[in-house]
């Protein structure tokens, strides 16, 4: 039996006898058969017709017209210079003239950077031409088939919930008919809906710019990951990082949180390693966990010096050494230092600033395209992820719950930068908060479930609770309407 919000009675609690029988029932099942292309095909289709779905794609289709009719805004050309410049914005200046270099090889312009996200540019000037729909289009596709990974991400994580939390598995991924707030519906169709409407998250898929094909990717190995498909994670996080280097970041994020929710097992196998060594005995475990995160940070180093050169050769027609090139991005980022300021206003500013200040940095005026956090988004960052460490805290990380996993990402893509900043001194800008951003949203709406499952309980908190999430969606969707290009006539800033 279930209750309003998906999650089964207390009553429906079974009895000793009848779990003794239960746990002997799965060693009599057959091992499960693969699925067949047509099956996963009707599978799919059939995934179109639960409501959660459908809310997913109204929002990624919203989004993705917002998107198209603003792609030629401002014109490809300013035709009043002559000869006429290109009306770029942002730091599109430098990638679509990479890019068009690429096309006719003519070298290396900017060797700090890889070439996938560069050569992702490329294939849309090739087949729309040397104008803003060339540039932006694949920026735009990865933007939202980005939305599509992170809202699976959130499915995935939320089913994966230990039992005890009240949210995991007795709440039904998919079922006709079911409550929007039961655990499976809620939090991924939440923070599906910030990530898709948070404006940095919007803007950085609108500009041809390396960063949305490292997050796209990144989401992809994320999702694989906790799959665990381990091979194939290692590779998109490969593609990741020759798409922009910093994704590094996020490979140990996922270092960190393995390391984080398997760390019972990990000291049991160095303690049976150990013992062994000693010529003592013991039991070693029937799967490595070891062995998994090997099988995942492998495949990393062969994508990126398997593709890096072979990737740059039709630019520059030369054969370089892959351990070179890697070398001289390092040495690149990190002389990439200078002023950095506590200024809101400053360019490049301290990453610990952003989290007290939204700021940001204009990438275009008209149309307005301000790269800064959204700010209802911006608004919880602080109170969400400290409430993710308080449960991971509280509940030691068991299994492969939401706080552990959001949790470590926030860490590994936004933590590492404080870190590296205090190393190096490293420039750093606003839009470097984008792969934290889908972090936060996912930290968001896990909060706002954990309080629902308190407020639920009595009418009037019930109330409350609803009126204020209705409030905050309502300032969400204002937020993107102000920030974005369509708020240029609205709101001066």
């Amino acid at each position: 039996m279930l209750d309003e919000t998906g999650q089964a009675a207390v009553s429906d609690v079974q009895s000793p006898a009848v779990q003794s029988v239960s746990v002997a029932v799965p060693l009599l099942l057959p091992p499960p058969r693969r699925r067949s292309f047509a099956e996963g095909l009707k599978s799919l289709l059939h995934w179109f017709t639960y409501k959660e779905s459908i809310a997913v794609c109204i929002v990624s289709a919203v989004i993705l017209a917002i998107q198209l009719v603003n792609i030629a805004n401002p014109q490809s050309y300013d035709t009043s210079k002559d000869p006429p410049t290109r009306n770029t914005i942002g730091d599109e200046t430098y990638y679509v003239a990479e890019a068009y270099k690429f096309l006719h090889a003519e070298g290396i312009e900017r060797p700090e950077h890889p070439p996938l996200g560069k050569w992702l540019i490329a294939a849309g000037m090739f087949l729309f031409g040397d104008n803003a729909v060339g540039w932006r289009i694949f920026p735009i596709l990865f933007g939202t088939v980005s939305i599509f990974i992170f809202y699976f991400i959130c499915l995935r994580l939320v089913r994966q919930e230990p039992d005890g939390s009240g949210t995991g598995e007795l709440s039904p991924p998919m079922r006709r008919g079911a409550s929007w707030f039961c655990a499976t519906t809620f939090v991924p169709v939440l923070a599906t809906f910030l990530f898709a409407t948070e404006n940095l998250s919007f803007v950085q898929a609108h500009t041809a710019m390396l960063d949305v094909f490292s997050i796209t990717f990144m989401l992809l190995g994320f999702l694989l990951y906790l799959r665990g498909n381990y091979l194939p994670a290692g590779a998109m996080m490969g593609l990741s990082m020759l798409s922009k280097a910093m994704a590094l970041l996020a490979v140990l994020a996922i270092v960190l949180h393995w390391a984080l929710t398997r760390r019972g097992e990990i000291l049991a196998e160095i303690k049976y390693t150990w013992n062994a060594l000693r010529g003592r005995g013991g039991t070693p475990a029937a799967r490595s966990e070891i062995l998994s995160i090997i099988k995942l940070l492998l495949p990393v180093p062969v994508v990126w010096l398997a593709l890096l050169v072979l990737l740059e050769y039709p630019a520059t027609h030369q054969w370089a050494s892959p351990i070179g090139r890697t070398l001289n991005m390092i040495g690149t980022h990190v002389s990439l230092s200078g002023p950095s300021y506590w200024s809101p206003t400053g360019i490049a500013t301290k990453p610990w600033v952003w989290l007290v200040w939204p700021g940001g940095m204009y990438y275009s005026y008209a149309p307005r395209y301000l790269s800064s956090i959204g700010w209802t988004v911006w608004a919880l960052i602080i109170p969400s992820t400290a409430y993710l460490v308080f449960e991971v805290v509280r509940r030691r990380a068991r299994g492969g719950g939401v706080a552990a996993f959001a949790l470590s990402w926030f860490v590994g893509v936004y933590g590492l930068l404080i870190v590296m900043e205090f190393a190096v001194d490293r420039l750093m800008y606003h839009f470097y908060f984008y792969p934290a951003a889908a972090a936060v949203c996912l930290a968001i709406s896990w909060c706002a479930w954990r309080i629902w499952l308190v407020a639920r309980k009595r009418p009037k908190t019930r109330t409350i609770f609803l009126s204020v999430l209705a409030l905050y969606l309502l300032a969400t969707v204002a937020t993107f309407i102000i920030m974005g290009p369509y708020g240029t006539n609205l709101v001066s800033f």
